[in-house]
């Protein structure tokens, strides 16, 4: 008790001191004092439900819905935000840029304008002298260039990975060959590949198949690095003219031709018996 007595004493003794240097330096009493700082217990857990409910609205997982495209602010569970958003589609991102998954494809030139297309390699890298093509190899290519099908019928048609045609892999198909017009209806009525909407290619879809790299033939190998071969995957593959789909407007009654020889695109009468090489696909 002598001790509790002594030391409730000091503490009296201490609050004097205290109240006696009021106004001095350091003085518990400043001249404008902060509010209370208590709260009741109710106050306490009202502000504890507050806070639990702001944070639950941001961490809590959200679900998707495929039948809106606002997205509401919170951490979602799931990856494919194209069922909230059609517009997140790899043509409306830039190339090179990967947003939840989703790689661009959507293009821009120097000037950072937009364009749709793209000109492919035209496949030569012998540079003959600065500045020609072989010294900027200016163009898009791919590697592997060509895939075959992996389906039951499927492995009659070829994928070209650059342009998303799809090819027959017989490039000589009917095994003879044809003028225009029956290398039109020839292709119109095949089915061939488990499908039937061939169709002769225009001669821009003919010439992207050449390679200004190769001759005899021009065509690249399935790698996109090389010269095609037997074991590639087209099969009899012509070093001559294919027939295209084109007229030349100047002459109607010549079209524009192919030459798998070297890759050249000249024009021939309609009624020139032309080798044929059927397409599927493309915009």
């Amino acid at each position: 008790m002598d001790k509790f007595r002594n030391k409730a004493g000091m503490a009296l003794v201490t609050v004097g001191l205290l109240i006696a240097g009021r106004g001095m330096a350091g003085s518990l009493d400043p001249a404008n004092p902060t509010g209370p700082t208590m709260h009741t217990l109710e106050e306490i857990y009202q502000k504890q439900m507050d806070t639990d409910q702001k944070i639950g609205a941001f961490v809590s997982p959200q679900t998707l819905s495929a039948t809106t495209t606002d997205m509401q602010a919170g951490y979602y569970a799931a990856t494919n935000l194209m069922q909230v958003d059609p517009n997140l589609a790899a043509g409306n991102i830039k190339t090179n840029v990967t947003i939840f998954g989703i790689a661009g494809s959507l293009r821009t030139n120097a000037d950072g304008i937009v364009y749709s297309s793209v000109v492919p390699k035209t496949g030569q890298t012998n540079s003959y002298r600065v500045g020609d093509d072989g010294t900027y190899l200016k163009g898009v290519g791919t590697s592997p260039r060509f895939a075959i099908g992996t389906g039951v019928d499927e492995t009659n048609c070829v994928t070209d990975n650059l342009t998303g045609l799809i090819w027959a892999r017989n490039a000589n198909l009917p095994g003879v060959l044809m003028n225009w017009t029956n290398a039109i209806a020839f292709c119109e009525s095949l089915t061939y590949g488990g499908h039937s909407d061939w169709r002769l290619p225009n001669v821009k879809e003919l010439q992207s198949l050449t390679d200004f790299g190769r001759f005899t033939p021009a065509l690249c190998n399935a790698s996109g690095t090389g010269k095609w071969t037997p074991s590639d995957p087209f099969i009899d593959v012509r070093s001559e003219a294919y027939n295209s789909s084109t007229t030349d407007v100047l002459s109607p009654t010549y079209l524009w031709v192919v030459s798998l020889d070297t890759g050249a695109v000249y024009h021939a009468l309609k009624t020139s018996l032309l080798w044929v090489w059927p397409v599927r696909g493309g915009q």
